[in-house]
């Protein structure tokens, strides 16, 4: 029998739960979007929620435009 084991301050936090996300491209958009999601269904839960950092220093290309949720001009 495996066991988790989860800390008090992620079921019962005081505040939101910082999650920093590096890339949001195609794969990072996807986790974005997930974590918008999962955000909304917390707070709905009486969870304070996500605080969400996002980074990616790369441009937007026409290449990988299919694979991103959101368009390049």
């Amino acid at each position: 029998m495996k066991r988790h084991i989860i800390p008090n301050y992620l079921l019962n936090p005081s505040h939101p739960v910082t999650v920093n996300l590096i890339g949001c491209g195609g794969t990072g958009s996807q986790v974005l979007t997930c974590l918008g999601r999962i955000n909304h269904s917390l707070k709905q839960l009486g969870h304070p929620g996500f605080h969400v950092i996002t980074y990616d220093a790369d441009m937007v290309s026409r290449s990988n435009i299919g694979r991103q949720l959101f368009p390049a001009d």
